[in-house]
């Protein structure tokens, strides 16, 4: 296995044809499950930050919730990102439930919207 380093990380996202980066580095690395568990718990993770970070939107009468604009990713990564957004979405509305800013539906609701938002983004 070759090691990566910073110059051939730039010669891949530029999609130059550079020999030394090899095959080990492909496009569909990250479907790997390993890769796709650590994609889950990384869009969680920020996701529930963003939620509970800017409370201030996000639990007010109209949401505004910064964290749905990671629901693109959903195009990218599938299933990993609809699992790993649906986790933070749960983890956020459970921080606003906590607080006393959202009712208890919203728990559950939230994250089946978000869930089902991104399947469809990712299979359609």
């Amino acid at each position: 296995m070759k090691k990566l380093n910073f110059t051939h990380l730039l010669a891949y996202t530029t999609n130059s044809k550079n020999s030394s980066v090899g095959e080990d580095f492909s496009v569909k690395s990250y479907q790997h499950p390993t890769v796709r568990v650590a994609i889950s718990g990384i869009l969680g993770a920020l996701c529930a930050t963003l939620v509970i970070f800017f409370w201030f939107g996000a639990f007010t009468i109209p949401q505004v919730r910064i964290a749905d604009s990671l629901m693109p990713l959903a195009f990218i990564f599938g299933y990993a990102a609809a699992i790993g957004l649906s986790i933070g979405c749960i983890v956020g509305n459970y921080y606003g439930f906590a607080v006393g800013s959202t009712v208890s539906f919203d728990i559950v609701g939230g994250a089946v919207a978000n869930f089902i938002a991104a399947i469809l983004a990712y299979t359609t």
